[in-house]
């Protein structure tokens, strides 16, 4: 729904800069703004407007519809630098994340590959050397777009080491620099550059004018993102038992129905308030992790198996997800129930043995999950596929599973 609320960002200009003509009154330029869940109405201020600043609003709105609707947090760095190129004219744009403890910066560029041969940690050492914004922008942080000439002359910028190793063999004369507040580690700016005719104060001020949205656009994405990321999870839960690992394989997290289940299929009693893997599920993982280990060139494929667990007619399927660089590992446990139960498949001429490889089999099993499940060894399993599928007439798995899964739903429809 729209929501009819507005709000005010109004810029205040320190005096003395000499960055803004005189004279100027405040004008009124309403934004339709579209939130994490709703859209409002922003009103941000402008100067009073000509005839080509009124073109260039217009041109401003395109924009801001453009990141108002986008939503993915890895392609809206790129998306924003687009946006800014069509809003002020310049050869480059740069939304840059600067990490003072690595001492580097990560930056995505308009045009992309604008920057690519920089040497980050060399260009970084030169701009906490040389750039005049670097101090300021440490003492002071604000929402307006500032040039390196408003610190210090064009003269004194050209005689640094940044401007002739960096800016001047990438024709780099001009720029503006403006900060944005973001809650991720690091300093995020958004950088223009031209190599002729410096901005104009209007061109500040279109700047200027997008930094609220550009907030607001930012804060949107990372509220889609969250909510994508809770879907997942919860998609990822439904019907799922959880248990989290830590380094050492001790239990960090556990949902209820994953103790239930482990409880059930395990025997196991847990004291209250205090879960840890049973004995088998612990061995599973310990040989899980060697096998994911650096040490190991090539893994042994059968250890990568999941567990699966039996209990009657229903099983108990446990996967891992490891990630050994955090130290913290996932386990995904899902039951399942045999839908062709092994004494309806009996009916077509199968052993006890070979009716309940078949009912493992039409569940999707393998043939090692089969031997885990049933106390033998995968080649045997395979010795009796080959006997049903002579006595079933079939040549395939494929047919013998159609076959298993057809005498099943009879059998559920049999009369008791």
């Amino acid at each position: 729904m729209r929501s009819e609320a507005l709000y005010v960002f109004p810029f205040h200009v320190s005096p003395g800069l000499g960055r803004r003509s005189a004279g100027c009154e405040p004008i009124k330029l309403r934004v339709l703004a579209y939130g994490a869940g709703n859209m409002g109405s922003h009103t941000v201020y402008s100067t009073q407007a000509s005839s080509s600043s009124r073109k260039n609003q217009a041109v401003i709105l395109s924009a801001l519809y453009d990141l108002y609707r986008h939503r993915d947090a890895t392609t809206f760095p790129a998306r924003i630098v687009a946006a800014l190129a069509r809003c002020v004219v310049c050869d480059t744009v740069a939304y840059v994340r600067v990490d003072p403890g690595a001492m580097s910066f990560e930056l995505t560029a308009w045009p992309q590959n604008a920057f690519d041969d920089l040497d980050r940690h060399e260009a970084f050492a030169l701009h906490v050397r040389d750039h005049p914004l670097v101090t300021h922008f440490r003492d002071a942080r604000d929402a307006r777009a500032w040039s390196p000439y408003d610190l210090v002359t064009p003269e004194a910028f050209r005689q640094t080491a940044l401007y002739r190793k960096i800016y001047q063999p990438r024709g780099i004369e001009y720029q503006l620099v403006m900060l944005l507040p973001n809650p991720a580690p690091g300093i995020y700016a958004i950088v223009l550059h031209r190599s002729s005719g410096d901005f104009s104060d209007e061109e500040r001020q279109s700047l200027e004018l997008l930094w609220p949205h550009l907030i607001q656009a930012l804060r949107n994405v990372r509220s889609f993102a969250r909510g994508r990321d809770a879907g997942m999870v919860k998609s990822l839960v439904e019907g799922r038992g959880i248990i989290v690992l830590d380094r050492d394989c001790r239990v960090e997290l556990c949902t209820e129905q994953a103790r239930l289940w482990l409880t059930r299929y395990c025997a196991e009693t847990f004291v209250r308030g205090k879960i840890q893997l049973p004995e088998k599920v612990a061995k599973w993982v310990a040989d899980q992790l060697a096998d994911t280990s650096p040490a190991r060139a090539i893994p042994e494929r059968s250890r990568l198996e999941p567990l699966t667990l039996s209990r009657g007619e229903n099983f108990l399927t446990i996967r891992m997800i490891a990630d050994t660089g955090r130290g913290q590992h996932l386990l995904v446990l899902e039951e399942e129930t045999l839908n062709s139960p092994p004494v309806a498949l009996e009916s077509l001429g199968l052993t006890e043995r070979e009716a309940e490889v078949l009912a493992w089999v039409a569940q999707g099993k393998s043939n090692p999950e089969v031997g885990i499940i049933l106390g033998m060894s995968a080649r045997t399993v395979q010795k009796h596929l080959e006997h049903i599928f002579e006595k079933l007439g079939v040549e395939s798995r494929t047919a013998a599973i159609l076959k298993a899964w057809h005498s099943g739903r009879y059998a559920l429809l049999a009369p008791r």
